[in-house]
């Protein structure tokens, strides 16, 4: 059998370093020479194997299990992988591989495609034998609660016959049930990691997987434990930028792309030849964002409803409003086509809005003043991410009084909607957000159109957007360790007491010789974890000690003799979801905030009923209950929380709508969210959150 040494790629490749000594930028390069390489490895998946025994359904190469070849990648956490093999229980996979490898390395879990079934009953334990002998067995891998994968390292030296089995324990008459098991990015290596070098390591990564349509981060090659992996150079900045984020093209675009390998054992670094990536177009799937030319048709109308016909200055020509009601009632059946897409709403918007400037002109003007100039200045030149500015808008008459804009048709618009993220009127003018995102950083104008009495005036203002954070943060993530703590699964067993959760934070303090330390607990309220919501200031009676009354008491003393530890107590809360079991079912149920279908059904997925930001934030519920966390809990003292699953876009559902009943946007919900991390910064409370990208 001829072999094909292959470098290690196709994996996720996050390196998350939690020191105390903050981020190494590349810098100049330090090259290792060339040196005679001991070390190989082979993905498992290039081999034959000598036989297989099925499960429930076919074994497939570099794919899931299915009965026939599909190409539908393996996939674990939503991290998608190239290589490997992909089982189903009950299975068992051979191979010959005569004593020539010493080590075996997986990542072995349930594939995402086992969550599919509603009722999570999955259950599969992965096993590797050696010559008849067991040399790993895994922990139970249960969809419910769900176990994340595990990375393994298994010693075959000398090992001739390799087996690899997979056996389904789900509860009932049929255990291999939905048992999608796999053993991702498995290779077979000979030799000593230690003599792999940086030069190696990168001369040995020739390709990128290609993200597939609609991915938000580009998986980087895998490399070896000791190794990083970096951009180091990219021609697109635009499209994948340094941090390896993807921003969405229309069309497919050929990103050309240079990778740094570091390894860390001696700080060495090499660069590998440079690499194309394909990023496919996405064309969004979401239906059309109506809400400018909602906006458009309330101007329109109020103009409309005020106007009278005649021949008095102020008055409007016989037949004017007619021919404005058209234009109205032409935009309000692109307004209710729920097909319509985003080209046809902003130029119904266009056009709409052309009308009224056509029917503002046509006012009757009197003898005398007229507007001569409108004049916009801000109070701030220059901002910050998320910054905000207030617009002054005034205007001059032609005798040089001051115009009186109250009656005046006012319209504001944006030069770079990713530099200045929005502007709102106010009764003196408006207020401009700075956007948040990697390309806000830059320079847009504000432009107002302003008309009165048939006149129209233009005038615009400047404003610079600076790559900093608008608030400082209470902590230095950069400098910390920051962690999750489990207390209890959503079944309510109970893994860790309060009690037990301090001596644990004592362990750790003397391990990490007194290093900056936020841990955020997990299942802390109600019943376990992700149970009860949306209610936040119910803390799971389980937990407290027996000396204390309350629960809620049992975290105070948790969080206050924390610190004298250098660890910082915070929660991991979630604000998406929403349980019928929670206290506040019926007042969200009520208040029409729970997420529905289409056709007014209430929608569900794996965690739950999840809420629209937006409707809960109207109907004032999101401020009650951060504020009922914040009176029940020191956490402002404790100066950051952490807020799960932060979605935009449900997982495994359509995306565009949290709540497609409500016809809010993903966009619009996004803005709501701000409105949440400002209100908890506002209160001196910085926002974690999970991976940014992924459904959100």
């Amino acid at each position: 059998m001829k072999r094909i040494w292959r470098s290690i790629s196709g994996s996720l490749a996050i390196v998350l370093a939690l020191t105390s000594l903050g981020m190494t930028g590349l810098g100049r390069h330090a090259f290792a020479e060339a040196e005679p390489a001991s070390y190989e490895e082979i993905y498992i998946s290039d081999l034959d194997w000598t036989s297989v025994k099925h499960g429930k359904v076919k074994t497939q190469k570099d794919q899931i299990a299915a009965a026939s070849l599909t190409g539908q990648k393996m996939k674990m956490e939503g991290v998608t992988y190239d290589k490997g093999l992909g089982s189903h229980a009950d299975s068992k996979i051979t191979y010959q591989i005569n004593g020539d490898y010493n080590r075996l390395t997986s990542v072995i879990g349930i594939d995402d495609e086992a969550l599919t079934n509603s009722k999570l009953p999955t259950s599969v334990v992965f096993a590797v034998y050696g010559d008849g002998d067991k040399l790993y067995e895994s922990p139970h891998f249960t969809a419910k609660p769900y176990i994340r994968p595990l990375k393994i390292n298994v010693d075959v030296s000398g090992i001739h016959e390799l087996s690899l089995e997979v056996t389904g324990y789900a509860a009932g008459s049929n255990p291999q049930t939905t048992s999608y098991a796999d053993w991702a990015d498995t290779k077979l290596i000979n030799g000593d990691p230690e003599d792999q070098t940086a030069e190696s390591v990168a001369s040995s990564i020739r390709s990128i997987a290609p993200p597939e349509k609609g991915q938000t981060l580009l998986r980087l090659p895998y490399v070896p434990d000791g190794f990083t992996v970096a951009i180091a150079a990219s021609d697109r900045e635009d499209i994948i930028p340094k941090d390896a984020q993807i921003f969405p093209v229309s069309t497919d675009a050929t990103v050309t792309l240079v990778l740094a390998v570091t390894k860390l054992a001696d700080g060495t670094t090499a660069e590998t030849v440079p690499l194309q990536v394909l990023v496919p177009g996405v064309q969004p799937a979401e239906s059309a964002n109506k809400t400018a030319l909602e906006s458009e048709l309330a101007n329109a109308q109020a103009y409309y409803d005020n106007a009278v016909e005649g021949t008095d200055p102020g008055q409007y020509p016989s037949g004017s409003k007619e021919e404005l009601g058209q234009a109205i009632a032409k935009a309000k059946a692109v307004y209710a086509d729920d097909a319509a897409s985003q080209y046809a709403v902003n130029q119904a918007a266009a056009e709409l809005h052309e009308s009224v400037l056509s029917f503002l002109a046509k006012a009757i003007v009197g003898e005398g003043k007229r507007l001569e100039s409108v004049s916009l200045t801000s109070d701030h030149a220059s901002l910050n991410l998320d910054g905000l500015a207030h617009l002054r808008l005034s205007g001059q008459l032609s005798d040089g009084s001051d115009a009186d804009l109250k009656h005046a048709y006012v319209k504001y618009s944006l030069s770079n909607p990713n530099v200045l993220a929005s502007v709102q009127p106010t009764e003196s003018g408006a207020e401009v957000r700075a956007g948040t995102k990697l390309n806000s950083a830059g320079t847009a104008t504000v432009t107002a159109t302003v008309t009165l009495g048939g006149v129209t005036r233009t005038a615009e203002v400047p404003i610079t957007v600076q790559f900093a954070v608008d608030q400082p943060f209470q902590h230095a993530y950069h400098q910390t360790l920051t962690m999750k703590m489990f207390m209890a699964e959503n079944n309510g067993t109970v893994r860790m007491t309060f009690e037990q959760a301090l001596a644990t934070v004592k362990k750790m303090d003397s391990l990490t010789r007194g290093i900056p330390k936020i841990i955020y607990l997990v299942g802390w309220q109600f019943d376990g974890h992700d149970t009860g919501y949306p209610a936040l200031d119910v803390v799971n009676p389980k937990l407290k000690r027996e000396q204390d009354e309350r629960a809620e008491d049992s975290l105070k003393w948790l969080m206050d003799e924390a610190f004298k530890y250098n660890t910082t107590i915070s929660l991991h809360i979630n604000m998406l979801d929403a349980s019928s079991e929670s206290p506040l079912w019926d007042t969200y149920l009520t208040k029409d905030v729970i997420a529905r279908e289409n056709d007014g059904s209430l929608r569900k997925y794996v965690w739950g009923y999840p809420i629209s930001y937006t409707r809960e934030w109207e109907e004032g519920l999101t401020i009650q209950r951060i504020d009922k966390l914040l009176e029940l809990l020191p956490i402002q003292r404790a100066g950051t929380i952490h807020i799960d699953a932060f979605h935009q876009n449900i997982p495994k559902l359509e995306a565009g709508f949290i709540s497609p009943y409500h016809k809010i946007t993903s966009q619009q919900e996004a803005e709501t969210q701000k409105k949440i991390i400002r209100y908890f910064r506002d209160k001196g409370v910085d926002v974690t959150a999970e991976f940014d990208k992924l459904s959100r």
